[in-house]
């Protein structure tokens, strides 16, 4: 068992929790069988990080870079959680946060249609990440160092 994947499924059932959602409920939003969501959880069946945990982070307002942080043992960055039924029934992919005040800030959302496949939506978070530098500067923010 990887320790990694033990602390972000202990990490995101809090978050789960938190958003008063049930495995089921959580499941269903990230379109992914509860048995997955469960296993996620547990860190159980975990080596890599996955489309279907970064789906499923996503449900819970979690973007990639909170995901990493977490399986790193870095603090987040405090990024808020998506607004619950802003997304137009997508799927959200990634979220990131720029702060323009202490109390306002602006959030990208990178969405797929929930029909979308779990290719497509991968294919959509590529898609932002070779655009998230130049976005994130334009909005005064920073992306993630290259890896």
């Amino acid at each position: 068992m990887d320790d990694r994947f033990v602390r972000l499924g202990q990490a995101l059932t809090t978050r789960r929790r938190e958003e008063g959602l049930t495995l089921s409920a959580a499941a269903s939003a990230a379109g992914v069988g509860r048995a997955v969501v469960q296993n996620i959880e547990r860190g159980t069946s975990a080596t890599m990080l996955t489309t279907s945990t970064l789906r499923y982070a996503a449900v819970l307002g979690w973007s990639r870079r909170t995901v990493e942080d977490v399986l790193a043992g870095r603090p987040t960055h405090g990024e808020p959680p998506v607004p619950a039924g802003r997304t137009g029934g997508d799927v959200v992919v990634d979220a990131r946060s720029v702060p323009l005040s202490p109390r306002a800030r602006v959030v990208v959302l990178v969405t797929a249609d929930p029909a979308a496949t779990p290719a497509e939506a991968e294919a959509a978070l590529a898609a932002w990440e070779d655009r998230e530098r130049a976005v994130m500067a334009a909005l005064g923010g920073t992306a993630p160092a290259e890896g």
